[in-house]
């Protein structure tokens, strides 16, 4: 008897633990979600844009060469920022799945509005 009251103390105390990291993996994963979620949108839109301007301004002569080339140099770290933000989401989303031992179809619909092509 003394066993079995010990056994079920530690798988609450073993629920209870996976819990809390259920949660916390949980915050993070919504967290970067929407971090990912402003890179694309806006970030990445923005700073394709402006390259694009500044590379069209360059080949009417308003912009030296070097102008050009910060403005794709930001750029390649936006779009570098945004596949970190991405991995750090799967990896985030595989975390909980394990944890979970299922795949999440509420978060499955959040996967498939980002991870569009860069």
């Amino acid at each position: 008897m003394e066993n079995l009251t010990k056994t079920r103390e530690q798988y609450k105390a073993a629920k209870l633990k996976r819990t809390a990291v259920l949660a916390e993996a949980f915050n993070h994963l919504t967290g970067t979600y929407d971090e990912v979620v402003t890179i694309q949108n806006d970030v990445l839109t923005n700073a394709q844009r402006a390259f694009e301007t500044t590379y069209q301004g360059y080949e009417e002569g308003k912009f030296d060469y070097l102008y050009v080339l910060d403005t794709q140099r930001t750029l390649f770290k936006t779009q570098a920022q945004y596949i970190d933000a991405l991995e750090t989401y799967h990896k985030k989303l595989a975390q909980i799945e394990r944890l979970m031992g299922r795949n999440i179809d509420s978060i499955e619909q959040k996967q498939t509005k980002i991870g569009g092509s860069i």
